[in-house]
């Protein structure tokens, strides 16, 4: 309940009252009362579906008249890097065939989507956020790269335990206390590491990487260009590293824009071929 009171810009007791007035209207309960929770009712299940629906028919029919001008944005975060490289061109696309306006957050950080009030967001990480409706868009390795200029100067690292002695690039919030983590079968290592640079812009990171100002960790996403043209180059391959997912999020609990579950559906679609262009 209160979670929809702030989405709806409301006190809690008005949203309660608006329940109660909904509920004597229909002459059925809609929720399920308990100590520790809420749930829908088999009425209010059916009259969440039958409005969603309804809702949907609207905002197709809203489309096909062109009167998007006047309808709510869609609010997207993304990560810069993943914006600059593949979201504006796919967002293109997806606007010719969805019309409307769009409002775009540069965001590297993990995103409240409610108290952030934004509708979908893309995050590549080792681990989907509770309590959020998530769709995996592609599987990226962890990989360790540095510049043949910075390699050539300060030598190859042919264990994880050498980065000690290296130049490391850390993507993320400033923290005196950081550690790489690589397996080998079943073992894992640990590598505490004291970052020359550090920045939550992966672009940024990238661009100090290429001019050899040292190593850094990154999704294979992020680098294809890169490694393609032997800008930069994988090292430590014989030291796995995790795998981590880029997905789209969508918030549980409430239902999502049209516009918001369309975009989702459509990078799942387009963004694989994208990635081979």
């Amino acid at each position: 309940m209160s979670r929809a009171a702030a989405r709806a810009r409301l006190t809690r007791a008005g949203v309660s009252q608006r329940l109660r007035r909904l509920e004597e209207q229909l002459g059925m309960p809609l929720l399920r009362r308990t100590t520790r929770r809420l749930e829908l009712t088999e009425g209010g299940s059916e009259l969440l579906a039958s409005t969603s629906r309804l809702l949907d028919d609207l905002e197709r029919i809203d489309a096909v008249l062109g009167h998007r001008a006047t309808a709510p944005p869609l609010r997207i975060a993304a990560p810069p890097l993943f914006v600059k490289r593949w979201l504006v061109p796919l967002l293109g696309e997806f606007v010719d065939e969805h019309p409307g306006p769009i409002e775009l957050e540069l965001a590297n950080r993990s995103i409240d989507l409610l108290s952030a009030r934004v509708d979908l967001v893309v995050r590549t990480t080792l681990q989907v956020p509770p309590g959020t409706v998530a769709r995996r868009l592609t599987t990226n390795r962890l990989l360790v790269v540095a510049a043949p200029s910075y390699l050539e100067r300060h030598g190859t690292p042919s264990r994880p335990h050498e980065l000690i002695h290296h130049h490391c690039l850390r993507y993320g919030p400033a923290d005196p206390r950081v550690e790489w983590r690589f397996r080998v079968g079943r073992s894992t290592t640990v590598v505490p590491i004291r970052p020359r640079w550090t920045c939550d812009d992966g672009e940024i990171l990238i661009a100090l990487a290429v001019a050899g100002r040292g190593i850094i960790v990154i999704p294979s996403l992020g680098i294809a260009s890169e490694l393609a043209a032997g800008a930069l180059v994988s090292i430590l391959e014989g030291y796995r590293r995790d795998e981590v997912g880029t997905w789209t999020i969508l918030p549980a609990g409430r239902r999502a824009p049209a516009r918001a579950r369309a975009l989702a559906r459509f990078l799942a679609a387009r963004l694989p071929a994208a990635l081979q262009r």
